[in-house]
């Protein structure tokens, strides 16, 4: 599991500031890089160190990461701007979820089998299902079968279901 130290040392070693702002209730956090001074206001309703805490903050340092400069407006937003924040969250959603639940990690976690639900995953990342949900969906779009110890495999087409294929069993156990 990724530390809350380490994340914070990463938003320090890109000078990002993080504070703890009256954000409305729909807004957990927002990442802004106005005049070139990166900043993370993050809902002050959030309880620090919590996985929803830890879940958005990872995703405001992904906007930093892979869409830095690219705010569109949010307001009276013509289609094609809705179209391309979409893709900015969904970068930021995607460096959150790799960053956050290393592909290798979450592979050994589910070969262990020291979980058996979604929810059990979130919390041994100390990540919010949604995030651990995201991990799983862009897993599945590079491969629906990830391969796990003794022939077996982590097989994604079901999702949010996922299953362990095993080939000696002739399917899922």
């Amino acid at each position: 599991m990724i530390s809350n130290d380490t994340i914070c040392t990463l938003a320090q070693e890109q000078h990002i500031s993080i504070t703890l702002a009256p954000l409305p209730p729909k807004v957990q956090g927002f990442y802004s890089d106005f005049n070139m001074n990166p900043q993370i206001a993050m809902n002050q309703d959030l309880t620090e160190g919590s996985s929803e805490y830890r879940s958005v903050l990872a995703e405001e340092l992904g906007h930093h990461f892979t869409s830095s400069g690219e705010t569109p407006s949010l307001t009276g937003m013509a289609y094609y701007d809705r179209i391309q924040r979409d893709r900015v969250e969904s970068r930021a959603a995607k460096w959150a979820a790799d960053f956050l639940i290393p592909t290798e990690l979450l592979l050994r976690r589910i070969e262990d089998c020291s979980v058996s639900c979604i929810q059990e995953l979130a919390d041994a990342f100390q990540v919010t299902v949604e995030l651990v949900q995201h991990k799983l969906y862009y897993m599945s779009c590079k491969a629906l079968y990830w391969p796990l110890s003794d022939e077996r495999s982590l097989c994604l087409v079901s999702l949010p279901s996922i299953y362990i294929y095993d080939p000696f069993t002739c399917g899922i156990p």
